[in-house]
Protein backbone atom coordinates (compact mmCIF):
# COMPACT_ATOMS: atom_id res chain seq x y z
CA UNK A 1 0.00 0.00 0.00
CA UNK A 2 1.44 3.56 -0.65
CA UNK A 3 0.65 6.77 -0.04
CA UNK A 4 2.11 9.13 3.22
CA UNK A 5 1.79 9.00 6.88
CA UNK A 6 0.29 11.22 9.39
CA UNK A 7 3.45 12.98 9.76
CA UNK A 8 3.52 14.02 6.38
CA UNK A 9 6.01 12.05 4.96
CA UNK A 10 7.46 9.91 2.07
CA UNK A 11 5.99 6.42 2.16
CA UNK A 12 7.38 3.48 -0.08
CA UNK A 13 5.03 1.21 -2.21
CA UNK A 14 5.60 -2.28 -2.54
CA UNK A 15 6.49 -1.78 -5.98
CA UNK A 16 9.63 0.88 -4.41
CA UNK A 17 8.37 3.70 -5.96
CA UNK A 18 8.22 6.50 -3.59
CA UNK A 19 5.22 8.80 -3.43
CA UNK A 20 6.13 12.28 -2.59
CA UNK A 21 3.47 14.41 0.15
CA UNK A 22 0.80 15.84 -1.31
CA UNK A 23 1.94 19.66 0.76
CA UNK A 24 5.28 18.98 -1.44
CA UNK A 25 3.91 18.77 -4.61
CA UNK A 26 2.09 21.70 -4.00
CA UNK A 27 4.80 23.80 -3.19
CA UNK A 28 7.24 22.20 -5.90
CA UNK A 29 9.44 24.48 -7.96
CA UNK A 30 9.88 23.99 -11.86
CA UNK A 31 13.02 22.94 -11.12
CA UNK A 32 15.10 22.27 -7.57
CA UNK A 33 13.07 21.49 -4.23
CA UNK A 34 9.89 22.79 -2.33
CA UNK A 35 11.83 24.20 0.04
CA UNK A 36 14.19 26.29 -2.08
CA UNK A 37 10.29 28.29 -2.47
CA UNK A 38 8.53 27.31 1.01
CA UNK A 39 9.59 30.00 3.81
CA UNK A 40 8.87 28.65 7.45
CA UNK A 41 7.30 30.52 9.81
CA UNK A 42 10.07 31.80 11.83
CA UNK A 43 12.26 33.62 8.97
CA UNK A 44 12.19 36.96 8.27
CA UNK A 45 10.42 38.15 4.89
CA UNK A 46 13.64 39.90 3.33
CA UNK A 47 14.88 36.02 3.34
CA UNK A 48 12.65 35.28 0.57
CA UNK A 49 15.10 37.61 -1.48
CA UNK A 50 18.02 35.53 -1.19
CA UNK A 51 16.36 32.02 -0.79
CA UNK A 52 17.03 28.94 -3.60
CA UNK A 53 18.06 30.70 -6.44
CA UNK A 54 17.41 33.86 -5.79
CA UNK A 55 21.17 35.00 -5.63
CA UNK A 56 21.42 34.78 -9.41
CA UNK A 57 18.21 37.40 -10.08
CA UNK A 58 20.00 39.61 -7.62
CA UNK A 59 23.14 39.36 -8.83
CA UNK A 60 21.81 39.98 -12.61
CA UNK A 61 19.37 42.82 -11.33
CA UNK A 62 22.15 44.96 -9.68
CA UNK A 63 24.66 43.65 -12.50
CA UNK A 64 22.25 45.69 -15.25
CA UNK A 65 21.84 48.56 -13.36
CA UNK A 66 25.42 48.73 -12.47
CA UNK A 67 25.90 48.62 -16.35
CA UNK A 68 23.78 51.32 -17.09
CA UNK A 69 24.52 54.41 -14.07
CA UNK A 70 27.93 53.27 -14.82
CA UNK A 71 27.44 54.32 -18.69
CA UNK A 72 25.95 56.80 -17.75
CA UNK A 73 27.41 58.93 -14.91
CA UNK A 74 30.56 58.61 -16.84
CA UNK A 75 29.91 60.62 -19.98
CA UNK A 76 28.43 64.33 -20.23
CA UNK A 77 25.11 64.09 -19.00
CA UNK A 78 22.07 65.14 -20.47
CA UNK A 79 18.16 65.09 -19.06
CA UNK A 80 17.10 62.36 -21.15
CA UNK A 81 19.94 60.22 -19.52
CA UNK A 82 17.52 59.55 -16.94
CA UNK A 83 15.50 57.58 -19.25
CA UNK A 84 17.58 54.42 -18.83
CA UNK A 85 18.83 54.97 -15.31
CA UNK A 86 15.02 55.08 -13.81
CA UNK A 87 13.95 52.26 -16.59
CA UNK A 88 16.88 50.05 -14.86
CA UNK A 89 16.47 51.32 -11.57
CA UNK A 90 12.63 49.99 -12.39
CA UNK A 91 13.47 46.67 -13.65
CA UNK A 92 15.56 45.81 -10.43
CA UNK A 93 12.28 46.87 -7.97
CA UNK A 94 10.35 44.69 -10.49
CA UNK A 95 12.79 41.62 -9.69
CA UNK A 96 12.59 42.43 -5.72
CA UNK A 97 8.85 41.95 -6.33
CA UNK A 98 8.80 38.97 -8.14
CA UNK A 99 11.69 37.79 -5.60
CA UNK A 100 9.85 38.41 -2.03
CA UNK A 101 6.56 36.83 -3.15
CA UNK A 102 7.21 33.79 -4.43
CA UNK A 103 7.67 31.63 -1.48
CA UNK A 104 5.46 31.66 0.93
CA UNK A 105 4.70 29.69 3.76
CA UNK A 106 2.25 26.12 3.06
CA UNK A 107 -0.82 27.46 5.57
CA UNK A 108 0.21 30.45 7.11
CA UNK A 109 -2.11 33.48 5.93
CA UNK A 110 -0.26 36.19 8.04
CA UNK A 111 3.23 35.33 5.61
CA UNK A 112 0.69 35.71 2.66
CA UNK A 113 -0.63 38.86 3.58
CA UNK A 114 2.86 40.74 4.59
CA UNK A 115 4.27 39.10 1.45
CA UNK A 116 1.54 40.47 -0.82
CA UNK A 117 2.05 44.05 0.84
CA UNK A 118 5.77 44.11 0.27
CA UNK A 119 5.20 42.47 -3.15
CA UNK A 120 2.86 45.88 -3.96
CA UNK A 121 5.48 48.05 -2.39
CA UNK A 122 8.36 47.12 -4.47
CA UNK A 123 5.79 47.06 -7.36
CA UNK A 124 4.78 50.66 -6.89
CA UNK A 125 8.52 51.97 -7.00
CA UNK A 126 8.81 49.95 -9.91
CA UNK A 127 5.89 51.88 -11.63
CA UNK A 128 6.71 54.84 -10.05
CA UNK A 129 10.64 54.35 -11.84
CA UNK A 130 9.21 53.60 -15.17
CA UNK A 131 6.65 56.43 -14.95
CA UNK A 132 9.75 58.97 -14.29
CA UNK A 133 11.35 57.14 -16.79
CA UNK A 134 8.25 57.40 -19.98
CA UNK A 135 7.87 61.38 -18.96
CA UNK A 136 11.39 61.81 -19.40
CA UNK A 137 11.46 60.41 -23.24
CA UNK A 138 8.21 61.61 -24.19
CA UNK A 139 9.71 65.44 -22.96
CA UNK A 140 12.99 64.59 -24.44
CA UNK A 141 11.23 63.89 -27.94
CA UNK A 142 9.21 66.85 -27.55
CA UNK A 143 11.70 69.32 -26.52
CA UNK A 144 14.12 68.80 -29.46
CA UNK A 145 11.80 67.80 -32.02
CA UNK A 146 12.32 64.14 -32.48
CA UNK A 147 10.34 61.86 -34.16
CA UNK A 148 8.45 58.80 -31.81
CA UNK A 149 8.99 55.28 -32.55
CA UNK A 150 11.82 55.27 -34.80
CA UNK A 151 13.40 52.54 -33.35
CA UNK A 152 12.19 48.66 -32.65
CA UNK A 153 13.41 49.61 -29.46
CA UNK A 154 11.04 52.67 -28.97
CA UNK A 155 8.25 50.52 -30.27
CA UNK A 156 8.62 47.49 -28.10
CA UNK A 157 9.18 50.00 -25.52
CA UNK A 158 6.22 51.40 -26.17
CA UNK A 159 4.18 48.03 -26.17
CA UNK A 160 5.68 46.61 -22.48
CA UNK A 161 5.12 50.09 -20.78
CA UNK A 162 1.21 49.60 -21.84
CA UNK A 163 1.23 45.78 -20.55
CA UNK A 164 2.79 46.95 -17.55
CA UNK A 165 0.13 49.32 -16.73
CA UNK A 166 -2.41 47.01 -17.61
CA UNK A 167 -0.81 44.20 -15.88
CA UNK A 168 -0.86 46.83 -12.36
CA UNK A 169 -3.82 47.71 -12.73
CA UNK A 170 -5.09 44.19 -12.66
CA UNK A 171 -3.12 43.13 -9.66
CA UNK A 172 -4.05 46.50 -7.83
CA UNK A 173 -7.37 45.96 -8.19
CA UNK A 174 -7.55 42.06 -7.28
CA UNK A 175 -5.53 42.82 -4.55
CA UNK A 176 -7.57 46.05 -3.00
CA UNK A 177 -10.57 46.10 -4.56
CA UNK A 178 -11.94 41.96 -5.05
CA UNK A 179 -15.30 43.48 -4.98
CA UNK A 180 -15.04 44.62 -8.73
CA UNK A 181 -14.48 40.93 -9.87
CA UNK A 182 -17.59 40.08 -7.91
CA UNK A 183 -15.96 39.78 -4.76
CA UNK A 184 -12.88 38.02 -3.10
CA UNK A 185 -13.32 34.45 -4.63
CA UNK A 186 -13.68 35.92 -8.17
CA UNK A 187 -10.62 37.93 -7.76
CA UNK A 188 -8.84 35.04 -6.36
CA UNK A 189 -9.52 32.81 -9.69
CA UNK A 190 -7.42 35.64 -11.95
CA UNK A 191 -5.19 35.01 -9.93
CA UNK A 192 -3.18 32.41 -11.86
CA UNK A 193 -3.61 34.46 -15.40
CA UNK A 194 -1.94 36.95 -13.83
CA UNK A 195 0.73 34.91 -12.78
CA UNK A 196 1.05 33.54 -16.27
CA UNK A 197 1.20 36.56 -17.94
CA UNK A 198 3.84 38.28 -15.82
CA UNK A 199 6.75 35.12 -15.97
CA UNK A 200 5.53 34.40 -19.96
CA UNK A 201 4.61 38.10 -21.02
CA UNK A 202 6.21 41.59 -18.85
CA UNK A 203 8.84 39.84 -17.98
CA UNK A 204 10.56 38.71 -20.96
CA UNK A 205 9.33 42.23 -22.85
CA UNK A 206 11.11 43.84 -20.13
CA UNK A 207 14.38 42.28 -20.75
CA UNK A 208 14.58 42.15 -24.54
CA UNK A 209 13.28 45.87 -24.29
CA UNK A 210 16.92 46.57 -22.38
CA UNK A 211 19.02 44.61 -25.32
CA UNK A 212 17.22 46.49 -27.98
CA UNK A 213 18.48 49.90 -26.44
CA UNK A 214 22.07 48.28 -26.95
CA UNK A 215 21.76 48.40 -30.55
CA UNK A 216 20.39 52.18 -30.58
CA UNK A 217 22.77 55.00 -31.60
CA UNK A 218 22.45 56.09 -27.84
CA UNK A 219 22.48 53.24 -26.00
CA UNK A 220 25.39 51.69 -28.07
CA UNK A 221 27.55 54.30 -29.65
CA UNK A 222 27.02 56.91 -26.55
CA UNK A 223 26.73 55.21 -23.58
CA UNK A 224 28.53 52.11 -25.09
CA UNK A 225 26.54 49.66 -23.01
CA UNK A 226 27.63 46.15 -24.24
CA UNK A 227 24.97 43.76 -25.36
CA UNK A 228 26.86 40.51 -24.25
CA UNK A 229 27.01 42.02 -20.84
CA UNK A 230 23.28 42.58 -20.22
CA UNK A 231 22.17 39.50 -22.04
CA UNK A 232 24.78 38.02 -19.28
CA UNK A 233 23.21 39.62 -16.42
CA UNK A 234 19.64 38.84 -17.82
CA UNK A 235 20.42 35.08 -17.98
CA UNK A 236 21.48 35.57 -14.16
CA UNK A 237 18.01 37.40 -13.72
CA UNK A 238 16.39 34.44 -15.62
CA UNK A 239 18.57 31.53 -13.88
CA UNK A 240 17.31 33.08 -10.05
CA UNK A 241 13.68 33.71 -11.01
CA UNK A 242 12.08 30.63 -13.07
CA UNK A 243 13.25 27.67 -11.13
CA UNK A 244 11.70 29.47 -8.24
CA UNK A 245 8.01 29.45 -10.20
CA UNK A 246 5.72 27.25 -8.52
CA UNK A 247 4.17 24.82 -10.92
CA UNK A 248 0.64 24.63 -8.74
CA UNK A 249 0.18 28.53 -8.36
CA UNK A 250 0.38 28.70 -12.76
CA UNK A 251 -2.40 25.81 -12.51
CA UNK A 252 -4.74 27.90 -10.16
CA UNK A 253 -4.60 24.92 -7.76
CA UNK A 254 -7.75 25.10 -4.78
CA UNK A 255 -4.81 24.63 -2.29
CA UNK A 256 -3.46 28.18 -3.65
CA UNK A 257 -6.58 30.26 -4.60
CA UNK A 258 -6.66 31.33 -1.30
CA UNK A 259 -3.20 33.05 -1.52
CA UNK A 260 -4.06 36.46 -1.77
CA UNK A 261 -0.24 37.15 -2.86
CA UNK A 262 -0.41 36.04 -5.78
CA UNK A 263 -1.28 39.04 -7.38
CA UNK A 264 2.28 40.07 -8.40
CA UNK A 265 3.63 41.34 -11.85
CA UNK A 266 5.15 38.19 -12.55
CA UNK A 267 4.99 36.49 -9.39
Amino acid sequence: MSGTTPSGTERTSPSGHHHQPEANREHEPLLGRPEDVVRSEDQSLAYNLIQGTAPLAQVGGWVLLILVWASVLTHNMIFFDGHPMFNSLAILFAIEAVLVLQPTGMYNMVQKQRGAYAHATLAALAGASFLIALVIVIWHKQYSHFPHFESIHSKFGAATYALVVAQALVGVTQLFTPQIYGGEENAKKLYKYHRFFGYTIILPMLLVTVILATKTYYGGRVLHIKTWAVVLAEIAIVAGIYPRVKASKLRGNRANAADAAAAAVSG
